[in-house]
């Protein structure tokens, strides 16, 4: 989710081999990416999740990336709640959509209501890891939260 410019779908399709699928959802129009069945659409919207719906066809997910992030508004605590809001959609599309003991990882900013969250992911995942990416400039409030072992 989130999955443009399409760096994470690539380093995805070696690990499900030629029986796996990855699905990649973004706003943007992305140049094709071997291996990827790519949706451009609201991943918020009804359509988006139509379409995703049909892309899965029944199917469980192993794991759940999401790099999406909000449009910035320069408003710190504007910012925060818009990616806090992210994070909760793409946790209750994991709970639906993610086979027992999966995995998820999503982007998400340090402020406020991260911790709620955290304690909300800890509800539905065995561990809970934060990561912060080495290409991460120190002082961006942007890291990643892993989930493991869905619930």
């Amino acid at each position: 989710m989130g999955c443009a410019p399409g760096s994470w779908s690539e380093e995805l399709v070696p690990y499900v081999g030629a029986d796996g699928l990855v699905i990649g959802i973004d706003l943007l129009a992305l140049k094709p990416i071997e291996g990827v069945s790519l949706i451009q659409a609201d991943f918020d919207a009804p359509e988006g999740q139509e379409i995703l719906q049909e892309a899965l066809q029944g199917r469980l997910i192993d794991v759940v990336v999401s790099d999406m992030a909000p449009e910035m508004s320069g408003n710190k605590l504007v910012d925060q709640m818009r990616m806090i809001g992210l994070n909760e959609m793409t946790l209750h599309f994991s709970r639906d959509h993610l086979r027992q003991g999966g995995h998820l990882l999503m982007k998400t900013f340090m402020g406020e209501g991260y911790d709620a969250f955290r304690r909300e992911l800890g509800v539905s995942f065995q561990k809970i890891k934060n990561i912060k990416p080495a290409a991460s400039r120190k002082t961006s409030p942007e890291f990643f939260l892993l989930g493991l072992g869905k619930k």
